[in-house]
């Protein structure tokens, strides 16, 4: 019992990356239908720890949207999705900061519901 609790202090006196969580809003994008597009403005903030003086840059699944020689603290984006897919945050050094899931939902489904059922009892 002892020895468990010397391990997670050691762990938050060390700074562990656990310990620190960036935000990232909104992660759900809605669309009119399925069939179009869905633009949406993520805002990213970074926690307190957060090793900003080196340059990063964000991408969309593998794609690179945007690069910056140093990050803020904030940041706002303006990002169009088809599909779901994955935000990165990565230093130029490969490690990678924070990743998300953005999802896509539609309002509608492009397909019409059957008013009445396809059989009849009598």
């Amino acid at each position: 019992m002892r020895l468990s609790g010397l391990v997670l202090l050691s762990l938050v006196s060390l700074g562990c990356p656990a310990a620190s969580q960036w935000s990232v809003a909104p992660q759900i994008c809605i669309a009119d239908t399925t069939s179009e597009s869905c633009s949406m403005v993520l805002k990213i903030s970074a926690p307190d720890d957060a090793p900003l003086a080196q340059p990063a840059c964000l991408y969309l699944g593998s794609q690179q949207q945007t690069c910056w020689p140093e990050l803020p603290k904030a940041l706002t984006v303006d990002v169009t999705l088809n599909n779901d897919t994955t935000l990165t945050l990565q230093q130029a050094d490969g490690a990678v900061l924070v990743t998300r899931a953005l999802q896509v939902k539609a309002r509608q489904t492009t397909s019409r519901r059957r008013i009445r059922s396809p059989w009849r009892l009598f």
